[in-house]
């Protein structure tokens, strides 16, 4: 999302200049005021910054109460950090993929928490997902998960071995 967004391909232009992080996670230190909000001081949460807003690349950040979740405590922070929006931005894809009637479809940083997201939902509804990441440690990550088709990025034959994986998992849409 955030590097859409810097990128200005994210669908809104926010005001410049920007700090990125749509969304991100970590300890409440004060509260602007409000019983909600002076609840959540001390507290481990996951903020949302909205389509327009950004900031939670920053060492301290604002959010409205109305964006801010508390998170469970076995929960870290990186996966906080990836909570709030890739959840509903991976069944969005999914969707996208059933009204296309994919079969399958490929995904770049195939490993990342969205890219993890979207493999779970496709397997559930039987569409095949070729991953592409970009060195081994993300092969392992994705193999822990169940994900069979992997191609990393740099290697020589990628892009022959991309276009025979393609084929055989019957690709129709990617996602990147």
């Amino acid at each position: 999302h955030d590097l859409l967004l810097m990128d200005g391909m994210y669908g809104v232009r926010p005001p410049l200049p920007l700090v990125p992080g749509l969304e991100c996670s970590g300890t409440v230190v004060a509260s602007g005021g409000g019983f909600k909000a002076w609840l959540l001081v001390g507290k481990r949460v996951a903020c949302a910054a909205g389509v327009r807003g950004g900031g939670g690349w920053a060492e301290y950040a604002c959010f409205p109460v109305e964006n801010v979740v508390k998170l469970p405590d076995d929960m870290s922070f990186e996966t906080g950090a990836c909570s709030l929006l890739n959840p509903l931005t991976a069944l969005a894809l999914m969707n996208i993929a059933k009204e296309r009637g994919a079969k399958g479809i490929a995904i770049s940083a195939g490993a990342s928490q969205l890219g993890r997201m979207v493999t779970r939902l496709a397997v559930r509804q039987g569409i095949h997902v070729v991953h592409i990441v970009r060195g081994g440690e993300h092969v392992k990550i994705l193999r822990k998960i169940g994900a069979r088709n992997v191609l990393i990025s740099g290697e020589v034959e990628f892009d022959s071995e991309l276009t025979e994986m393609c084929k055989k998992m019957e690709v129709t849409l990617a996602f990147d």
